[in-house]
């Protein structure tokens, strides 16, 4: 036994011996959820976030349109185009072929023709329109006159001239004021104030009135254009009409 002769083996290299490489576990399906929760939280954050910031920039538009919706009726208000009336439906005429003349005045004013040789009276008051064409109580008159002299003196008076009752042969107390010598048409005239309301005591009269007026030769015949009442304050209101009505008179 002594004899026996252990079996010679080559002693093996460690660089021969190769690595054992741990196997790789496959991902469990924990995994997968964990992943998938982990997004899903941070897709709702990044959501909630970005509607928080929409709501804040939309919140004053919000905010108008209910106002808008909640405000009264009476807030708003609308305009309705009114019709207007045509001018010259608001007009009429009057011709006189004995004096050669024509003009336009208001409709709401009331008409007197009751002498064609004489003239016409306008009145602002239906109840003043029985009275005889040449009254001047509140309205507007043409009439014929004969008063050459009259003219004669206005005409060649100053412009602002204050002329007394003796010199146009007028009632005591009347004062009369040139304005300026004018034109009706074709034809000369003189616009002149008659003011007949102040009689001094010694007068002995009640008032005149108080009169605007042109004056005006036309031809042979002299014609007057007369704006009167008993009050001045009611004559210069309606000297707008007067003057409108001065304005249209056509002389032929």
């Amino acid at each position: 036994m002594e004899n026996q002769v252990t079996p010679s083996v080559a002693p093996v290299s460690p660089a021969a011996v190769r690595p054992v490489t741990p196997p790789v576990l496959p991902k469990t399906n924990s995994s997968k959820a964990l992943i998938v929760f982990f997004f899903f939280i941070i897709f709702c954050t990044l959501s909630f976030y970005a509607g928080f910031q929409l709501g804040k920039m939309t919140q004053p538009s919000t905010k108008i349109t209910q106002e808008i919706a909640t405000a009264k009726p009476t807030e708003t208000v609308t305009q309705t185009p009114q019709p207007t009336a045509s001018p010259a439906a608001e007009l009429r005429n009057y011709s006189n072929q004995a004096l050669g003349l024509s003009l336009m005045y208001p409709a709401k004013l009331y008409l007197n023709s009751s002498d064609s040789n004489f003239g016409m009276v306008l009145f602002f008051d239906q109840s003043n329109n029985s009275e005889a064409p040449g009254s001047y109580s509140d309205a507007i008159s043409v009439m014929k006159s004969s008063n050459t002299f009259e003219y004669g003196v206005l005409q060649t008076a100053p412009d602002g001239k204050n002329l007394t009752g003796l010199d146009l042969h007028t009632a005591c107390g009347v004062a009369v004021q040139k304005i300026k010598n004018t034109k009706v048409g074709q034809f000369d005239a003189v616009e002149y104030i008659y003011d007949g309301t102040s009689p001094s005591a010694d007068c002995g009269r009640d008032l005149i009135g108080y009169e605007h007026t042109y004056l005006i030769k036309k031809g042979d015949i002299y014609l007057k254009l007369i704006n009167g009442s008993m009050k001045k304050e009611t004559v210069v209101q309606h000297d707008p009409v007067f003057n409108q009505i001065v304005s249209s008179l056509v002389l032929n």
